[in-house]
């Protein structure tokens, strides 16, 4: 019995270890971490919306460029 006891003992100090470790590792990489999923959620939703515009204006502006006047004068001519 006195073996069991022991055991569970020492899962329980493995456990709570092993959370201390966890916290502190968190505690003092926390601004590391915040930088990194902020970048992350920019970039996604940078990508994202590129994606999507891409695909919405894909074609839509072939020619117009060409139809533009090449040379500019006065507003009103004399």
């Amino acid at each position: 019995m006195q073996t069991a006891f022991n055991l569970l003992g020492l899962a329980g100090f493995a456990m709570s270890a092993s959370l201390v470790a966890i916290l502190g590792v968190g505690y003092t990489q926390w601004d590391g971490i915040k930088v990194r999923v902020i970048n992350g959620a920019t970039e996604g939703a940078v990508k994202a919306v590129t994606e999507k515009l891409t695909k919405q204006f894909d074609g839509k502006f072939d020619g117009m460029v060409d139809a533009l006047p090449k040379k500019t004068g006065p507003a009103m001519p004399f």
